[in-house]
């Protein structure tokens, strides 16, 4: 019985050391996202747009980069086959890319852009942005 008192009495003692420890170690830092319009000419760096450092272009990291037609057949072609039975000629779809691409309300992808921190307390080659690099492809994976 006294072993249980004395475990009583030192572990919430310990959680206090080591609560004020991890306080010490935690980084602050912000997580933002967005998800909008994307334009792949922009994300495969195509074009270099005001906004980009271009020496610092090659420190991209591309996850996916595949082509969106292919994407599309992938993805659709099972659903639009189904959706096509039955109806008229004029009314069956033949291509899903070209019908989302050619209307006025949908948009052919978004995309998603998370962001750990900036390039001050999370820049490229320190540690701090080996740890956001480590937490973004988690998050993707």
């Amino acid at each position: 019985m006294p072993l249980l008192a004395n475990i009583q009495i030192y572990v919430p003692y310990l959680a206090l050391i080591l609560e004020s420890e991890v306080r010490k170690m935690t980084m602050k830092r912000t997580i933002s996202g967005m998800i909008g319009t994307g334009s792949l000419a922009h994300n495969r760096r195509d074009f270099i747009a005001e906004n980009v450092d271009p020496d610092r272009v090659q420190l991209n990291i591309c996850y996916w980069n595949e082509n969106l037609k292919e994407v599309y057949k992938e993805l659709f072609d099972e659903a639009v086959e189904r959706y096509n039975v039955g109806k008229r000629k004029d009314r069956q779809i033949t291509n899903y890319y070209e019908k989302i691409r050619q209307g006025k309300q949908e948009k052919l992808f978004h995309e998603v852009i998370f962001q750990i921190g900036n390039r001050e307390d999370m820049a490229v080659g320190t540690e701090e942005g080996d740890l956001a690099v480590t937490v973004l492809s988690i998050m993707v994976s």
